[in-house]
């Protein structure tokens, strides 16, 4: 079983992407690991600031400051668990056609925890969301895949969520593309050199 069939199983929307990379799954799983891969990236960076401004907008306009959660990227993600160097997933649970996307915060003391909260989590009305990244040797290079998972618990949330993800879907795949190739650049770039030796 994967990753992210343990941790979403059913589900009403997936997207998925992959690239061909000249190195073994270790060292792109290192990479994944140790670098933010599209902090640097502006044009990532101007996609979630559109993102967030709505929320931005409506704190300022009632005279507040913005909620933590009111822009969000893989720093709001709950690490959900690794497979060796086959596979990883982090997840996010929210109402996510909402100005604010309306994260739900994962409080829990450990990773381990916050891992089995978010499996168990079913709040009607709330979606949850699977991203999931692996890995599959073909000859001297490797495939690294990423597939998206959104699950609507009920009627109410698909059919708010329906339109958000259509009016979303280009940008988030072309994100998960740029990380894909930012991966892809990093990890052949270096062929010889530790990842940690340069961080």
């Amino acid at each position: 079983m994967t990753l992210l069939d343990a941790f979403l199983p059913v589900f009403q929307f997936r997207e998925r992407h992959s690239v061909v990379i000249a190195a073994t799954p270790a060292r792109i799983f290192e990479a994944l690991s140790a670098r933010d891969l599209l902090g640097d990236d502006r044009i990532v960076r101007a996609m979630l600031a559109v993102r967030s401004a709505p929320a931005v907008l409506w704190q300022k306009l009632r005279a507040a400051p913005p909620p933590a959660n009111a822009s969000f990227g893989m720093h709001s993600f709950v690490p959900l668990g690794r497979d060796g160097d086959r596979e990883m997933a982090s997840g996010l649970a929210g109402r996510f056609w909402r100005p604010d996307g309306g994260l739900h915060v994962f409080g829990e003391s450990d990773a381990v925890a916050r891992a089995e909260a978010f499996r168990r989590f079913a709040e009607p009305g709330v979606a949850k969301l699977v991203l999931g990244f692996a890995c599959v040797p073909d000859g001297p290079n490797t495939v690294l895949s990423t597939e998206t998972r959104v699950c609507c618990p009920d009627l109410h949330s698909r059919v708010l969520f329906t339109p958000y993800w259509y009016a979303i879907r280009l940008g988030s795949g072309f994100i998960r593309m740029r990380m894909l190739r930012a991966v892809k650049r990093v990890v052949e770039s270096y062929p010889q050199t530790p990842m940690s030796s340069r961080m």
